[in-house]
């Protein structure tokens, strides 16, 4: 779990524990928030308990454990009060079918249902439950409730049970719940936006075995995905082979071939308010694909054939629409960037350098310069983390400019 995360520094985070054996994955978010400067302080239930020990919370977080509503060192202040007036964002993890019910009905009968009650920042709640409890009725009308109140409800995964059965209720990893603690600390500058954004290499086949392609890992247009979820967009990832991590909340389209990302691009094109075309593209395909396996006989000769530009084609019908292009060169880098954002007729774009173990391909860094429509020029050096940062605060300056 990385430990850079500097929206979560000196950031006052209540996590509630309730009674599941998946109880164990909050040891290591409680970890990662810790290491990356957080301070928390821990909730648990009574049946929380009897899966793990508040004394290892205590150790992780440097804060007492708080089980009990009147506790014996109890003072003249409440500590529900006092918890709900000292949190920013309360997480409660793992999220039993018991206390999604209190919380839903407004049932306050231990320490952490009165602290639901009374806290008044923002609540997640990550269910964790077998898959028939998970849909029963009554748990399902409890979630809705809650999410009509206000309160984000994050969907459980698929996978293996405590049962050992597969089926859907595994709480979320570490992860993925930092990554909704990360959120409620970001500006929420993209909300409403539908963000639609390509990542990933394309290949094009020789034979049936052979293909034309290039390194790209899509780490950089998974970023994207990132930050923008992050700050509230609702974001469409088309992906060439990669394996990135999907960042929560993100939809992820897999495509492969150049004409496979063309069909899925003009597909959700018309109903987004930002195009990022990040995704490498193999620019040339052979005229004509050989079938089966091409023996190895002698010399062999390919003539290659353009692809079709798919942003060149969709930057002629952009009808208010803000698009970011990429453009990734070994040498010239600003005038051949110039070159494409006006040929493209682009909103941005991004000229990045490919320099092998410096910057681009197979490396956490980028250098280059962006390119606006106002005209203005910015050059940049950053990891691809910092630059997905700057591009997504730059379309939300954008927005706000209209």
């Amino acid at each position: 779990m990385p430990l850079k995360y500097p929206e979560l520094e000196n950031r006052r985070i209540i996590i509630g524990v309730t009674g599941s054996i998946a109880s164990y994955k909050i040891l290591e978010l409680v970890r990662g928030i810790v290491r990356a400067k957080g301070q928390v302080k821990v909730v648990m239930t009574r049946n929380a308990t009897k899966f793990i020990t508040p004394y290892a919370f205590s150790t992780l977080t440097g804060n007492p454990v708080y089980v009990d509503l009147f506790p014996p060192d109890f003072s003249w202040s409440p500590l529900h009060i006092s918890l709900s007036e000292w949190g920013e964002v309360m997480l409660v993890a793992p999220a039993t079918a018991n206390i999604l019910g209190k919380a839903a009905n407004g049932i306050a009968d231990d320490l952490l249902s009165t602290l639901i009650l009374s806290f008044p920042n923002p609540i997640i709640f990550a269910p964790a439950m077998n898959e028939n409890m998970w849909k029963n009725p009554a748990v399902e009308e409890n979630i809705c409730i809650l999410r009509e109140r206000g309160f984000e409800v994050i969907p459980p995964e698929k996978g293996e049970l405590a049962t050992g059965k597969v089926g859907e209720g595994r709480l979320p990893s570490p992860e993925t719940l930092l990554f909704w603690l990360r959120k409620c600390f970001y500006p929420q500058n993209l909300k409403g936006l539908k963000i639609l954004i390509t990542a990933g290499p394309t290949r094009e086949y020789i034979d049936d075995i052979r293909f034309i392609s290039n390194p790209s890992s899509g780490k950089m247009g998974y970023f994207l995905a990132e930050e923008a979820v992050l700050r509230g967009a609702e974001v469409i990832l088309i992906s060439g082979e990669s394996t990135q991590p999907v960042p929560p909340g993100v939809e992820k389209i897999v495509i492969e071939k150049g004409e496979e990302l063309e069909k899925e691009v003009k597909k959700f094109f018309p109903s987004c308010d930002v195009l990022i075309m990040n995704a490498a593209v193999t620019d040339f395909r052979p005229c004509k694909k050989m079938e089966g396996k091409i023996k190895r006989e002698g010399k062999l000769s390919l003539e290659l054939i353009p692809v079709p530009d798919i942003l060149a084609g969709l930057g002629k019908e952009k009808k208010g629409k803000l698009i970011v292009g990429f453009s990734l060169e070994t040498e010239e880098v600003e005038k051949r960037a110039l070159e494409k954002f006006k040929k493209k007729k682009v909103d941005i774009m991004v000229g990045c350098l490919q320099k092998e173990g410096y910057s681009g391909f197979k490396v956490e860094n980028m250098e280059g310069i962006i390119i606006y429509s106002t005209r203005q020029k910015e050059r940049f050096s950053l990891t691809k983390r910092e630059l997905a940062e700057l591009i997504m605060e730059r379309i939300a300056e954008r927005r706000f400019e209209k």
